[in-house]
């Protein structure tokens, strides 16, 4: 019986730590641009952009990126994924593919691993637009 309450006192304390360390995750990893509205043209390079304000543990090594369109039947339909290095430089030049149709339902993602211990993750506020240059609105 001893070894049982030591073993349930362990898990508790380790609950306990992880909880306290849960509660002093203050950074945010979030999207910066494109955020919505903007019109981006198929074969041109854009700087997608990130802000990733945590330090420490809560920062991970690597970011990923995925650019999709909202317009086609979940699952939606990704243009693009990236796992990039997240060290400091939150940004990517990425060149729009010139896929068809365009699109005015497209949204930008960042995140972090899925077994990152903090994760967190943030998409466009509202959908921009892919579309050829010359093409009419």
């Amino acid at each position: 019986m001893r070894r049982a309450s030591i073993t349930i006192a362990a898990v508790l304390a380790g609950l306990i730590a992880l909880a306290a360390i849960t509660a002093i995750a203050t950074g945010t990893l979030s999207v910066v641009w494109p955020n919505g509205g903007e019109t981006l043209y198929k074969g041109y390079m854009y700087k997608l952009q990130w802000s990733d304000t945590r330090t420490g543990l809560e920062k991970p090594e690597t970011v990923f990126l995925s650019v999709y369109m909202t317009n086609s039947v979940p699952p939606y339909y990704f243009l693009e994924d990236y796992e990039v290095d997240n060290d400091g430089t939150p940004y990517y030049w990425w060149t729009v593919p010139c896929v068809e149709p365009w699109s005015e339902l497209c949204r930008f993602k960042v995140a972090d691993p899925p077994d990152h211990m903090f994760y967190q993750e943030d998409i466009s506020d509202n959908p921009f637009t892919i579309r050829y240059l010359g093409d009419d609105p």
